[in-house]
């Protein structure tokens, strides 16, 4: 199949807006929208990203909305001011798919992670023994199995792939579960913990979990409320300190230590004051990215305490927020547009829209923001 804006799909259309399949998925999800909700999805429906509904969703508004975290770098890092519009996106048919999907493969790893590290929990497994290996690595293949098994219902490729993907998951989750066993000087204690909004029957830790969103203080006149969902939460061995793990299956190259990447990297820094909010005098000043397909490496932030990047966490958000209520767009030339849902607009202008409107006095303090680190 022809990749979207490929050199056939132009020849074919004097307008190389949308390729062949994008206006035939539009189509059919248009023809099919009203027998779904918004958000449901099958091999021919739009996806709706973005609906109220949807806790990843980064809600624009008065100061008592809450913001997702992942969603405030996400608009950082394709250039807006910003959150997220609702928008539509094709989903391509169950058998034209060749692998699974990178998103979906993410979902993979923190199923299977969430259901083993709650089984241990409920079992009184927590920590994990080195000596106890063989053991612990048993049930992860029965827990692996089952979410293996559940995700068959949804486009994961062709067998082969599927084979080759369910082996390579395994291999790395041996590797994850040898260097789980090997620390021991946390606990795994609270799993996929929701704040800012309700329940909703998926996966979620009810001990730690509340409704309410989680205000944070930045500065002596200003508040934000956030929502979210944080991986996971680990206890010291006495209890008084909490660490932040953010589990992630991309690459680790893109991120750095203790940085908040202009802006797009607040989930450690925001998960951790969520968490110290809710833990009620239990501080987690330590927060980690661990990157599942690529040796389980670490990345952290461990500077909530640092008064530079508090000033510095707090002038992002600010600018953010500020910009979203304005309804300002603001493009960098070195952003990247992966996840840019209007990218099109651009057809290869930013460098030259950038340079003309970096001078405007409405952007200066969001390119002071992007020279954060």
């Amino acid at each position: 199949t022809a990749r979207p804006g490929s050199a056939g799909d132009r020849a074919r259309s004097p307008r190389p807006v949308h390729s062949h399949f994008e206006r035939r998925g539009a189509l059919r999800g248009r023809q099919r929208a009203s027998e779904a909700e918004p958000g449901q999805l099958d091999g021919s429906r739009l996806q709706r990203l973005g609906d109220p509904g949807d806790p990843r969703r980064c809600q624009l508004g008065p100061r008592d909305r809450a913001r997702s975290a992942p969603r405030l770098g996400l608009g950082v890092a394709a250039g807006q001011g910003t959150g997220v519009h609702p928008s539509l996106a094709a989903i391509e048919e169950p058998g034209r798919v060749e692998t699974i999907e990178p998103l979906d493969k993410g979902s993979l790893y923190h199923e299977i992670l969430y259901r083993f590290f709650t089984d241990m929990r409920k079992a009184g497994n927590l920590p994990l023994r080195e000596a106890d290996f063989d053991k612990h690595f048993a049930v992860m293949k029965k827990t692996a199995g089952d979410v293996f098994t559940l995700f068959e219902s949804r486009p994961v490729g062709w067998p082969i792939m599927w084979k080759f993907t369910k082996r390579t998951v395994m291999e790395n989750m041996e590797e994850i579960l040898r260097l789980e066993a090997a620390d021991d000087k946390w606990t795994p204690r609270y799993f996929e913990v929701r704040f800012g909004y309700s329940a909703r029957g998926g996966e979620e830790d009810a001990e730690l979990s509340q409704d309410e969103p989680v205000e944070v203080a930045l500065g002596r006149d200003y508040h934000a409320s956030f929502r979210g969902k944080i991986d996971r939460v680990d206890l010291s061995k006495d209890g008084d300190a909490a660490r932040i793990i953010d589990y992630k299956s991309g690459n680790p190259k893109n991120y750095k230590n203790d940085s908040l990447k202009g802006g797009e990297t607040l989930q450690l820094p925001l998960y951790s004051l969520a968490a110290s909010s809710m833990l009620e005098g239990r501080k987690a000043d330590t927060a980690e990215y661990r990157f599942v397909e690529h040796g389980y490496k670490q990345k952290h932030f461990n500077q909530l305490e640092d008064e530079n990047q508090q000033k510095n966490l707090e002038m992002i958000i600010r600018t953010i927020i500020e910009g979203v209520r304005e309804g300002l767009f603001f493009m960098h030339k070195n952003n990247s547009c992966d996840y840019c849902e209007i990218r099109r607009t651009c057809k290869g202008m930013r460098k030259v829209l950038y340079d003309h409107k970096k001078d405007d006095p409405r952007i200066a303090h969001w390119l002071k923001m992007k020279k954060i680190q």
